[in-house]
């Protein structure tokens, strides 16, 4: 992981498959500042592969994180962690959604813990 500074707000981005680890309220933080969408510089295609990874330890706390799934208005899939509340994109989805989720998570999320 390699750390990014964006108007003072750090992000962490894995330096092999470039997906984003937003530790809590990070993403919201970001979601309002124009131009941060340049943090996400991965492959969607990469990103959807290693979206099929289950078992992923949290960056931060190492703790087992939760496979999501958001149905709307759209679907997309990320990492939460149920310790440190924080929450992993793989590369391309965070930009493809402009962090349409909200940090209370609306009643169409699913939770795996496979």
């Amino acid at each position: 992981m390699e750390t990014l500074n964006f108007n003072n707000v750090e992000v962490d981005r894995c330096t092999a498959c470039y997906g984003l680890f937003f530790d809590h309220l990070e993403k919201e933080m970001l979601k309002e500042m124009a131009g941060s969408e340049v943090l996400d510089i991965g492959d969607e295609f990469l990103g959807a592969t290693y979206n099929e990874i289950l078992d992923a330890p949290c960056p931060r706390c190492r703790t087992r994180m939760n496979h999501v799934l958001h149905t709307e208005p759209f679907e997309i899939k990320f990492e939460a962690c149920p310790n440190c509340k924080g929450t992993y994109f793989d590369s391309r989805t965070t930009w493809k959604t402009r962090f349409t989720i909200s940090s209370r998570m609306s009643s169409k999320i699913c939770i795996h813990n496979n």
